[in-house]
C-alpha cells in the first residue's frame, strides 16, 4: 500500500519580483524577492518553502577538513528573512517552521489565513 502526502494546496501566483546583486569581489550574491499569491477560500495556511535559509546553519557533515574547503577564510554562513507579510494589505505575523534538515532543505514560512472569501498573501523575504 503506498503512503500518499496530504493534498497541496495551490496558490495562483500574481506577482514575483526578483533583484539579485552579485559581488565578485566579496564573493557574495544577495537578493531581494517580492512575491504576491491569491489564495483560495478553502485555504487556512500558505506555505512558503525558504531554501536560502539552508545557508544559514553548517551542514551537519562537515568536518574540519572539508569546512577548510567549502570555507577557505571564515565560516560564512547566508539567512533567509522575510518582512512585510500581509493579507489584503492587512500586516499579518507569519512564522518560520525550522526544518529537522535544515542544512540540507532550508526552513518552511508558514502564514496562518483566516477563513473567508480568496485573499492576496504578499511578503518580501531578503537571502543573502
Amino acid at each position: 500500500m503506498a503512503s500518499w502526502p496530504n493534498v497541496a494546496l495551490g496558490q495562483e501566483p500574481i506577482h514575483y519580483e526578483v533583484r539579485a546583486r552579485i559581488d565578485p569581489s566579496a564573493g557574495t550574491v544577495d537578493a531581494d524577492v517580492d512575491i504576491r499569491v491569491a489564495v483560495s477560500d478553502s485555504q487556512s495556511e500558505l506555505h512558503l518553502w525558504l531554501y536560502a535559509d539552508r545557508l544559514a546553519v553548517e551542514p551537519s557533515g562537515m568536518t574540519e577538513m572539508s569546512a577548510r574547503w567549502v570555507y577557505p577564510g571564515e565560516v560564512d554562513l547566508g539567512s533567509a528573512t522575510v518582512d512585510g507579510t500581509t493579507i489584503d494589505g492587512v500586516s499579518v505575523a507569519a512564522r518560520v517552521d525550522f526544518n529537522s534538515n535544515r542544512d540540507a532543505g532550508g526552513s518552511e514560512l508558514i502564514v496562518n489565513i483566516p477563513s473567508g472569501a480568496s485573499r492576496e498573501i504578499a511578503f518580501h523575504c531578503h537571502c543573502g
